[in-house]
């Protein structure tokens, strides 16, 4: 994870100086990526395991937090504020929606056939905690209370 974050780092710092003269394929990128963040939203990946509702919610909120960054960004392209501020607000959604283009790729997310999987966990949780509450209670079943043992008969 730490390597990553540092190649990601280099990588940013790499494509931000060969960006600078040719701004107009940057815009062209942060355009594509806020398409991209409108059009998917976000993943419903494995460990956040949302349901939906919640997925619902997030969707709703990664879609207008991608027009707001846009939004800012194309003001601060008319406010004339500099150049090298720009690029990096425009890399971060686009590394945003490259990463989420990864996980889509590499299918990381919840399908809805999973809901199977849960109707099984749920079952398994339920029967486990019967067993235990039917352990628990006192005097246990196999201490001898119950089954008592015979003394052996001598001869």
């Amino acid at each position: 994870c730490y390597l990553a974050t540092i190649i990601s780092c280099l990588l940013i710092l790499w494509v931000d100086t060969g960006w600078e003269n040719h701004i107009q394929i940057l815009f062209g990128g942060l355009a594509l990526s806020v398409i991209f963040i409108e059009i998917v939203g976000t993943v419903n990946h494995p460990n956040m395991k949302m349901n939906p509702e919640e997925l619902m919610e997030s969707k709703k909120a990664a879609r207008i937090i991608g027009l707001l960054e846009g939004s800012i960004i194309c003001s601060c392209i008319l406010l004339g504020v500099d150049r090298i501020f720009i690029s990096y607000m425009a890399i971060a959604v686009i590394l945003c929606a490259a990463l989420l283009c990864i996980a889509k790729i590499r299918k990381q997310e919840v399908k809805e056939d999973e809901k199977i999987n849960r109707t099984v966990l749920k079952l398994v949780e339920h029967m486990a905690r019967n067993e235990k509450a039917r352990m628990d209670r006192f005097p246990p079943s196999c201490t001898g209370i119950w089954h008592q043992p015979k003394r052996p008969i001598r001869k």
